[in-house]
């Protein structure tokens, strides 16, 4: 994936007192849309943001860095220092159908989930509050930071329909050698060396 576009959100803290070790999933709160991850990421720079900032803004067409990932944003108290955190257009009343309908946003997220995975060695697997309560890494929301830290008034994003299961697999397919997929899906790695060549190209008729 090639390097999302930055715009520095106002509030952050700069660097880190340890090493990442979650990827914490919250929702903007705001209508999908091709735009929305530009606009709250302009919403985090500017002189209306809130006390609050995310790592990137994410929406079916786009990504947008807010935040560095050496440095800490506030985004979920309890799972800041060592939480990179992404945001994802829409609202924690959606249901698992309305998450999936916007395919295009999850296998953005999911594609740069799984290369922070890779990047910090970090386990694909959803991680519950008891878990984090176990000091265990991988991939979280902000409602289970809430539930583990019993934050009053915490938030419950990305909510209850987010369809974490499917979510996961798509950032583990993410993170399969090419080969894998191919062995996965009943295709032979050589399918393609073996085939004879088309008399013509398509182009060619």
């Amino acid at each position: 994936m090639m390097a999302p576009p930055l715009i520095l959100a106002r509030h952050f803290t700069p660097g880190r007192k340890t090493k990442i070790s979650l990827l914490v999933i919250h929702d903007m709160e705001a209508a999908r849309s091709h735009m929305t991850a530009l606009h709250v990421a302009q919403w985090f720079a500017s002189i209306r943001a809130p006390q609050a900032s995310a790592h990137y803004c994410i929406d079916s067409v786009g990504v947008v860095q807010c935040v560095h990932d050496t440095d800490t944003a506030w985004a979920a108290p309890g799972a800041n220092d060592q939480g990179l955190h992404f945001e994802l257009a829409g609202f924690a009343r959606d249901d698992k159908k309305e998450w999936l309908a916007d395919a295009g946003e999850l296998q953005q997220a999911a594609a740069l989930i799984a290369e922070k995975c890779k990047a910090y060695d970090i386990p694909a697997a959803f991680v519950d509050a008891e878990g984090l309560e176990a000091g265990r890494s991988g991939i979280t929301t902000h409602a289970e930071v809430t539930k583990w830290k019993k934050t009053a008034g915490g938030h419950t994003d990305p909510g209850a329909g987010f369809p974490m299961a499917e979510f996961v697999a798509m950032v583990k397919a993410a993170l399969a050698p090419p080969n894998a997929i191919a062995v996965a899906s009943g295709v032979s790695p050589t399918d393609s060396e073996t085939q004879p060549e088309p008399a013509c190209q398509p182009s060619e008729l």
